[in-house]
């Protein structure tokens, strides 16, 4: 029997919770029922390596600003999608507006994954945006969304009649419990948060909260692991409540399992 041929799309392999479930995603499918191919539009990214060896890599560009590019992207993008049975558009945003468009070109099924709180999202978006997301979910053959909350705010912000359910993310416990090591150079007590640095992850409340803790006594530090455009915004924070020493921002971490087990 003709395995089923699925492809996936993301921007780049990014770290972010969004690469990491495809990973986990496409080391789950069972590689003798699924054809797997991941569509990258830019060749990037802290996990490129962790792509398992089964999935074709296609991607649109390898270097340069993808608007440069627009053209040779859409062909490729046409070309793969065309090819596959399933198309899933891995994140909310301008890739799964035109795989959506193309998916529907092609008569192809794609499922459209969704992360976020649309509604919050939007709102702090361009209108062209809201317009977009609304085509864009309006052509998909059905939604996923990875909590009841961001699956309630697209049913509100949308009231489409295209199929939409919770599914909740992947975690590959075996491969998790492998690769825990131990983890030099920690506090003896933190308390630890993972998460890319934007507005959608309201570390300011986090780093707000745990203020009083200090003030009370308590002696854990607070480790922040994650990069994002809202780390400026971090540091001016922690540096006006003080709290250099004690709210630790460390960046992209590849071993976030090995830290979180301490």
């Amino acid at each position: 029997m003709a395995r089923i041929k699925i492809v996936v799309i993301l921007e780049a392999m990014h770290s972010g919770g969004a690469a990491r479930v495809v990973l986990n995603l496409l080391r789950a499918l069972d590689q003798e029922r699924y054809d797997l191919t991941l569509f990258l539009c830019k060749a990037a990214g802290e996990y490129w390596d962790e792509i398992p060896g089964n999935v074709k890599v296609v991607y649109g560009i390898k270097q340069g600003r993808l608007r440069w590019h627009f053209g040779k992207l859409f062909l490729r993008l046409c070309s793969t999608i065309r090819r596959a049975d399933l198309v899933i558009a891995g994140l909310h945003g301008w890739p799964t507006y035109i795989s959506s468009f193309i998916a529907f070109l092609w008569r192809r099924k794609l499922i459209a994954w969704n992360h976020i709180n649309l509604q919050e999202e939007l709102h702090s978006l361009p209108k062209r945006d809201y317009f977009l997301s609304y085509i864009a979910y309006a052509f998909a053959s059905h939604v996923v969304c990875v909590s009841q909350g961001s699956l309630t705010a697209f049913k509100e912000q949308f009231k489409l009649k295209t199929p939409a359910s919770c599914i909740y993310n992947i975690l590959a416990k075996e491969s998790i419990l492998a690769s825990i090591k131990s983890y030099e150079g920690l506090p003896d007590k933190f308390i630890c948060a993972v998460g890319r640095l934007c507005k959608q992850k309201d570390f300011v409340t986090l780093i707000q909260a745990y203020a009083p803790l200090k003030q009370h006594g308590h002696s854990e530090k607070l480790l922040i692991l994650g990069e994002g455009p809202e780390q400026e915004r971090l540091t001016q924070l922690i540096e006006e409540l003080g709290l250099q020493n004690d709210v630790l921002l460390l960046g992209f971490q590849a071993d976030i399992y090995s830290i979180m087990q301490k």
